[in-house]
């Protein structure tokens, strides 16, 4: 069936079959605007008009949206005479819920010019549930009085830990930001001694000795000559070689002898 005609049909039982309470002039209703935020009609929706109670509106459960945490009604005193009411609240599962409260007092009198007042039911959001809600508004009209049950069924999501996961995702972030910091600082810490090795490498290469088959131009090849000259009268270069015998003391008396032949 088209959403239309079902909204259509909707809107009609809604706003139908009205039953005379009193001839006391009273006004209860939600606002289109409300309407529209919970059924998607636009349209208000009356439970009392001039005193006369929409019985389909009251026995149709609504439900409302976890997204929705407020509930708004208003209402009036059309006539003269001064109308008490008392209101209360009952809420299955009211773990799921936090500071269930009207932001009106729950007795005193209906107001004589049209006002709005508010239902809050924030969900905790730690627990998934479908809770139904009960609404007693009961106004002191002569010469019976009225006793209005309107009902909701409010939708709580679990949500995980919205507020803790903020609260550790900053510290995560604090965290994860110190990690990649001290990261950064070793890894350059690590490249510049990497880089300092290489260099020192290339220098010392540089600075290393030429082998024996490529000597140097710059050096004489002079050099592993000894530099100073051994003296020959030492015992030691002596000791080094055979005595050979002496020819002078042969000869010596020879020669004396043909010198007394000639005398």
């Amino acid at each position: 069936m088209n959403t239309n005609v079902i909204q259509c049909i909707l809107l009609f039982l809604l706003t139908t079959s009205f039953v005379p309470i009193s001839n006391g002039m009273l006004n209860i209703f939600i606002n289109s605007e409300e309407v529209q935020k919970l059924l998607g009609l636009d349209a208000e929706l009356y439970y009392v008009r001039n005193g006369v109670i929409n019985q389909h509106a009251l026995n149709f459960v609504i439900p409302v949206s976890s997204k929705i945490d407020s509930l708004h009604f208003t209402w009036q005193n059309l006539g003269n005479l001064a109308l008490q009411y008392n209101v209360n609240l009952d809420v299955q599962q009211r773990e799921a819920f936090e500071g269930l409260d009207f932001n009106i007092s729950k007795t005193g009198l209906v107001p004589t010019n049209e006002q709005t007042f508010s239902i809050h039911m924030p969900c905790k959001g730690f627990l998934s549930s479908e809770s139904d809600v009960l609404i007693s508004i009961n106004i002191a009209l002569i010469p019976i009085p009225v006793a209005l049950k309107i009902r909701r069924k409010k939708i709580c999501m679990k949500i995980e830990n919205t507020l803790n996961t903020q609260a550790v995702d900053a510290v995560t972030i604090r965290t994860s930001s110190v990690k990649i910091f001290y990261y950064a600082a070793v890894c350059a810490g690590i490249l510049a001694a990497t880089s300092i090795m290489c260099i020192a490498g290339v220098y010392i290469r540089n600075k290393q000795p030429t082998t024996a088959d490529e000597p140097p131009t710059n050096q004489s090849f002079t050099s592993f000559l000894p530099t100073t000259i051994r003296n020959p009268t030492t015992s030691s270069s002596y000791s080094s070689f055979r005595r050979m015998p002496s020819y002078s003391l042969i000869e010596e008396p020879l020669l004396r002898c043909k010198w007394s032949n000639y005398i």
